[in-house]
């Protein structure tokens, strides 16, 4: 992780073979980042006091989802860049992706607020309740396709939204709702898609 996030570190390996650790050089604040201070002031990092015994703060930057909130997913597939076959109507597919964006949007909301178990609904409502003067099209290679690239880009979103920076620290209640919420989508998933396009269940299990 360390590498991806800083891939110009150097590294120093201490210890005997076997039992070995790294020590990474070039690391550090920048002194225009928001976290500058509490890295390098009495609030955030370690100092020695007036008796010369070294103190450190209890203080740490915690993350939470809901500093997230607002957050608009980038745009979806526009029908007009889209190469469609005659026989899928243009209306038609520029309809679909617009309900499901609005979709995605409010699952990516719920992310937000940490209201996992309201995903479930979303889900089932969506799918299931889908009209039906557009069953027809989700089979289509074309709609699956489309699926499965807004599909990309709302984990992408939503990943953006639940992993912190390097600098804070996820609580540990929160990390274990989100594997509890990656365990059970794919449950839900499977309820939502029933008897719905071998194809687009594929896609979106991918």
């Amino acid at each position: 992780i360390i590498r991806q996030q800083f891939p110009q570190l150097t590294t120093r390996r201490l210890g005997t073979r076997g039992q070995s650790k790294y020590h990474y050089y070039g690391i550090a604040v920048k002194e225009s980042s928001q976290y500058y201070d509490v890295m390098y002031s009495k609030k955030g990092a370690a100092w020695v006091n007036d008796s010369g015994k070294k103190e450190v703060p209890k203080q740490t930057v915690t993350y939470s989802p809901r500093s997230k909130l607002g957050t608009l997913l980038p745009e979806f597939p526009n029908v007009k860049d889209l190469n469609l076959p005659s026989s899928l109507p243009k209306e038609k597919i520029s309809t679909f992706i617009m309900m499901y964006r609005t979709h995605c949007q409010r699952i990516l909301d719920t992310v937000i607020r940490a209201n996992f178990d309201e995903v479930q609904s979303f889900l089932l409502h969506f799918w299931q309740g889908m009209p039906p003067h557009m069953l027809p099209v989700l089979g289509s290679s074309t709609v699956v396709n489309i699926v499965g690239v807004c599909d990309s880009i709302l984990y992408k979103a939503i990943s953006g939204v639940l992993m912190p920076t390097v600098l804070q620290a996820l609580p540990d209640s929160l990390t274990q709702v989100i594997r509890k919420f990656a365990k059970q989508l794919d449950e839900w998933l499977k309820v939502a898609l029933h008897n719905l396009p071998e194809n687009l269940r594929n896609i979106k299990f991918e």
